[in-house]
């Protein structure tokens, strides 16, 4: 959940772009910026510092298929993935760094089709105006599936609920590795005429808001 997070990117054309801050317990933990090709975070002020870091990813989409580069830090341990998919969506190539990150899912056989890296899987949830289909999310290492279960309009208002599960691969959050998560994500259109308001995830007892800046 808090691993979303810094990487340096080639230049690429300006795009819109959405800022969250990202809360848990009233207290704020960062902010997420996202765009149809970036996706950014920085965490500062995790409990006892202990998530505290950052990511960037990018992803470019071309004839020859999708390029997705992401660069995560933190005081434990950085980590560099890319990912080469075919216009089929078929993943070709993944590469990390170091090799000691890899899992068995980074071997690009045991990735099933039609899967959306994390900055376009990110994008379909925060950069539409509507609730998503279901859609699945590689990243390297796991591969999540994300589930609509739900749809409540209460005038203004729309929230769409989902199951965010990883379906191969280990959980998030090395030791907690957590693997089943509730979303929830928020129109709210006397806030802002396009997109989300808010994104909730949580796990347990532990949840965490990503509300629109």
């Amino acid at each position: 959940m808090l691993k979303i997070a810094a990487f340096l990117m080639l230049t690429l054309p300006a795009q819109a772009e959405t800022r969250y801050i990202v809360t848990t317990g009233g207290q704020v933990l960062g902010t997420l910026t996202q765009s149809e090709s970036r996706l950014t975070s920085a965490f500062t002020n995790t409990p006892l510092g202990v998530f505290n870091g950052s990511f960037n990813g990018e992803s470019r989409t071309t004839a020859s298929g999708t390029q997705y580069r992401s660069d995560s830090q933190s005081s434990r341990k950085s980590r560099q993935i890319e990912i080469r998919q075919s216009p089929d969506t078929r993943v070709t190539d993944v590469d990390i760094s170091p090799e000691s990150e890899r899992t068995a899912l980074s071997n690009p056989a045991s990735v099933p089709a039609n899967t959306l890296n994390p900055v376009a899987g990110f994008h379909r949830l925060l950069g539409q105006n509507t609730c998503p289909d279901a859609f699945k999310i590689y990243d390297g290492r796991r591969v999540i599936e994300i589930t609509p279960t739900g749809t409540e309009i209460n005038g203004p208002v729309t929230t769409c609920a989902f199951d965010y599960k990883v379906v191969q691969g280990q959980g998030h959050l090395s030791p907690l590795y957590i693997k089943n998560i509730t979303l929830k994500l928020t129109f709210d259109t006397t806030l802002f005429a396009t997109g989300p308001s808010l994104l909730t995830l949580r796990s347990g007892l532990f949840a965490v808001e990503f509300r629109r800046d």
